[in-house]
């Protein structure tokens, strides 16, 4: 899934940005055919730390689908906030899932999870609890004050990458 700039398979290309992009703009169209409706309404969207730090090797392009993630919570916040509609991302890093729990690799390199919990502050990677957790603060009422931020979570991962250079 993962790979460089300088190579990359089309196909899989136009698979990510489907999946990561144009799913996540008919979501919103169809959310909103509610939300405004309603005059209120939460939507959480999913992008990654890959999107705003130094990532790892040979992840360019998916870290390009996942900043327009990002775009494309930030942009509809300003324009929805006359509607009572707050639009946030969550950006989480290294995500222990089932999959790598199967012993096989995360990303298409040597990252794994003793190497990930190195670099995080927390000496833990981040599970998808963390992730829940984050989701379901920004749906109830007590986020009506956010809007267009996007929540990392990385147990400070991000400044473990942005600092080490």
């Amino acid at each position: 899934m993962f790979k460089s700039i300088f190579s990359f398979d089309e196909e899989k290309l136009d698979a990510m940005w489907r999946v990561n992009v144009k799913g996540t703009i008919y979501c919103i169209r169809e959310a909103l055919k509610h939300m405004i409706k309603r005059r209120y309404g939460k939507i959480i969207n999913i992008s990654s730390t890959a999107a705003i730090e130094t990532a790892s090797a040979e992840t360019t392009l998916y870290a390009i689908t996942k900043a327009a993630i990002i775009a494309l919570t930030r942009r509809p916040a300003f324009e929805l906030r006359e509607y009572g509609i707050n639009v946030n991302p969550i950006a989480p890093s290294f995500v222990l899932t089932g999959y790598e729990y199967q012993g096989k690799e995360y990303r298409g390199n040597s990252t794994n999870n003793r190497e990930e919990k190195k670099i995080a502050s927390l000496k833990r990677v981040t599970e998808p609890i963390d992730i829940t957790n984050a989701a379901v603060f920004l749906a109830s009422d007590e986020s009506s004050f956010i809007t267009g931020q996007v929540i990392v979570i990385d147990g400070e991962r991000i400044d473990y990458l942005t600092h080490s250079v």
